[in-house]
């Protein structure tokens, strides 16, 4: 995937999520029966995370993607946890931001509708 790497995330921020994306993927693992996430907030950031870092484990080591759908609710971009910076997609090739069917809930008043908005023009 093309993409530029948008806004850096401080450092304790970015191992944060790195340490999120870890435990969700290893719940994953642990229930065959997980087949979809849903995610509020920050915790749609870790979502989206999770299944670009799923594209890429398939990629780079033929690992199953597990996750097949998403609901975000008042969601923001995914991180790449291995850069920390904000993944934004440029559209520079046919390859999805987020490669699985999505739902996303944006409030009309949400204090953070520009992220969210900025979330949905992604897909």
């Amino acid at each position: 995937m093309h993409y530029v790497e948008h806004g850096t995330k401080n450092e304790a921020t970015a191992a944060s999520a790195k340490k999120a994306v870890d435990l969700v993927l290893d719940q994953i693992e642990q229930n065959d029966k997980l087949q979809g996430l849903i995610a509020y907030s920050e915790g749609a950031t870790v979502a989206a995370s999770v299944i670009i870092e799923e594209q890429r484990r398939y990629k780079e080591s033929g690992r199953p993607v597990r996750i097949k759908c998403a609901v975000f609710i008042s969601g923001w971009p995914a991180i790449d946890i291995h850069s920390g910076k904000v993944i934004i997609p440029t559209g520079l090739d046919d390859e999805e931001y987020i490669p699985v069917p999505t739902c996303h809930v944006i409030g009309a008043e949400d204090a953070f509708l520009e992220g969210s908005k900025a979330f949905l023009d992604c897909e």
